[in-house]
């Protein structure tokens, strides 16, 4: 999707029904781009590289070690990659508190959050767009962020949008239900937040960042890729979980129920004669099962 600003600084988009956006970060959702010339000139400055902006700007979109290799090239230097690239990101979160969303952007997220779902495809690492998007209040708003180290062809290459059109995919919410006995203390219970996690990482995403376990007082759709948490505690009920798949027009629940703890007994039976003969290390229950 093409994105163009008019004079009147509003956000102009090209004809057509979308099934979803994808944003850039830096430039695009964030004015950041100042800041992260900053932070390369001081990055770069310990090393005695010279990065002028002209070359900054034509550059953007490129992965950060791409960057480091490329001037190393260009200058004849050889500078760490991986320390020039921490020092650089050391430097960026330093100026944070400074930045500040392009507003017209911001106004087509806010409009169109919550109709269908959004990606960031990001030359930048995940924890510098995580950052970003925090600090702006706009993390909840992404389905999914791909940044570099996810893809191997950086842009203008199609693979890393792509690779947020396949992480999209149907837009479907994502609700996990825990049910037990009234003496249960913890709440959401440890398998619920597993499959959580499961769920959120076939999305790419982070659980810290998507989860939800209270919308008390909340007047507003769901954010788009949330995943949702309700927990039922009641009477002597062994221990049930859902994960709930929802979608316009259908619903897919994919249910575990336990009627006698004597069912887990059984299960750490089994894994202790699994374990005989074993090294020692560190083992779950897909190895004792095979999975």
């Amino acid at each position: 999707m093409t994105q163009t600003i008019s004079q009147t600084r509003k956000l102009i988009l090209p004809p057509g029904d979308f099934q979803a956006y994808l944003f850039d970060c830096d430039g695009t959702i964030a004015d950041s781009m100042p800041l992260h010339y900053v932070a390369w000139k001081r990055a770069l400055g310990e090393w005695g590289c010279e990065f002028p902006e002209e070359t900054f700007y034509a550059w953007g979109g490129m992965p950060v070690t791409e960057i480091i290799r490329s001037l190393n090239e260009e200058h004849g230097l050889q500078m760490p990659v991986e320390q020039v690239a921490a020092r650089k990101e050391e430097h960026y979160y330093e100026f944070l508190p400074q930045l500040q969303a392009v507003p017209e952007v911001v106004e087509h997220i806010e409009a169109q959050h919550g109709r269908i779902p959004f990606a960031v495809v990001s030359g930048s690492s995940r924890e510098s767009v995580t950052e970003s998007l925090r600090t702006l209040r706009l993390l909840d708003r992404f389905r999914t962020l791909v940044c570099a180290g996810d893809y191997r062809n950086g842009k203008p290459h199609p693979e890393a949008f792509l690779m947020a059109a396949e992480r999209l995919g149907p837009s479907y919410d994502v609700e996990i239900f825990d049910v037990h006995h009234r003496l249960k203390r913890d709440a959401p219970s440890g398998t619920a937040l597993a499959l959580g996690e499961a769920v959120a990482g076939v999305r790419g995403q982070s659980l810290r960042d998507v989860a939800v376990y209270d919308r008390t007082g909340r007047r507003a759709p769901r954010a788009s890729g949330s995943i949702g948490f309700s927990s039922s505690r009641a009477g002597d009920i062994v221990g049930e979980h859902t994960v709930t798949f929802a979608a316009a027009g259908e619903r897919i629940d994919i249910t575990h129920r336990a009627t006698d703890r004597m069912t887990f007994a059984r299960g750490a039976l089994r894994a202790a004669e699994w374990l005989v003969g074993r090294p020692a290390g560190l083992y779950g229950m897909q190895n004792v099962l095979g999975l």
